[in-house]
């Protein structure tokens, strides 16, 4: 095997595109994301119970329930598109009027 050859294996090997490994990126991916989903929930849940004020309960349960929402639908899409972008978008501009 030559010089090239090699550095591309070691190449593919840590970006888990490799023959050997080829889900390896996407289990790295899934299980951050799902640690520090749970991380900001513990956290935040913790704070907003602590502080037990009933608005900021509210406020802030809407925005983890929509972050988490986000987060299973993105991965949701990168599972579905091959790991190429979380929900199917080209990286532009939306579209609009």
């Amino acid at each position: 095997m030559d010089h090239d050859t090699e550095l591309q294996s070691i190449r593919d090997a840590v970006a888990g595109e490799g023959s050997d490994r080829p889900f390896s990126r996407k289990i790295v991916v899934i299980v951050a994301s799902v640690a520090a989903a749970c991380i900001a929930v513990a956290f935040l849940g913790f704070l907003a119970i602590k502080i037990a004020a009933p608005p900021l309960i509210v406020i802030v349960f809407g925005v983890l329930s929509l972050m988490l929402y986000d987060l299973f639908d993105t991965l949701r899409g990168m599972l579905k598109n091959n790991g190429n972008g979380g929900n199917g978008g080209n990286g532009g501009a939306a579209a609009g009027g």
